[in-house]
């Protein structure tokens, strides 16, 4: 029902926190260009944002992109570098965490039972979600990407983290979008990343339940 506004992604995010500082956690789904160009915009926004929680990255699994490689971050790892390395507090949910929360055939039986306009809706758009892993990993089910990045923000306690310097591998080489946490401290920088490294996925895809069936009621 909203309309489009015409002023840019990053001038806009860098506006609104600066109008409320420490009050804006930015959960960041996607690629993270507009991010990366809000803090080349206005530097201070390390100081005024709350928080930044991203979905991305791989810190010890493999990728999905590349073998290293998450999707998000090896679509424009130069932004992903600038994020990291921006002074805000980051906390990465990445493939360590989602390839843990499936969502299978079982479950989506169980969201149908609400009758909602929201499950309806989820049901028709991860009709396509579900032949392409069935058909691409063999898997009666799919992985659970951006909703578990959101359900951090809302149960932290849900999550085992770990503090550790994460850099990104830029380039056009085989490792670019890669993210490489220095578990050992080899490197000898200060920790930069919260990274999520365990996750209660039944308690996640309860939350998840929770919120999507009460919308509409």
């Amino acid at each position: 029902k909203g309309e489009p506004r015409a002023e840019r992604a990053a001038a806009f995010l860098a506006a609104r926190i600066m109008e409320a500082p420490g009050e804006i956690t930015l959960v960041a789904l996607g690629p993270l260009t507009n991010l990366a160009l809000a803090v080349r915009l206005e530097p201070r926004l390390a100081e005024r944002v709350r928080r930044v929680v991203l979905m991305g990255g791989a810190a010890t699994t493999a990728g999905n992109a590349s073998p290293v490689a998450e999707a998000n971050i090896y679509n424009d790892p130069e932004a992903a570098h600038i994020v990291f390395h921006a002074g805000w507090p980051v906390t990465m949910v990445g493939l360590d965490v989602t390839h843990r929360v499936v969502m299978d055939t079982e479950y989506l039986a169980r969201l149908q039972e609400a009758r909602t306009p929201a499950v309806d809706f989820i049901l028709k758009v991860t009709a396509h979600y579900l032949r392409h892993y069935r058909k691409r990993l063999q898997m009666d089910g799919f992985y659970v990407h951006d909703p578990t990045a959101v359900a951090y923000v809302i149960r932290p306690d849900l999550f085992q983290t770990r503090r550790v310097y994460v850099d990104v591998a830029l380039g056009e080489g085989r490792c670019s979008g890669q993210t490489m946490a220095d578990w050992r401290g080899q490197w000898q920088q200060e920790p930069n990343v919260e990274v999520c490294v365990d996750v209660d996925a039944t308690g996640v895809l309860a939350l998840y339940q929770e919120l999507v069936t009460s919308l509409g009621r």
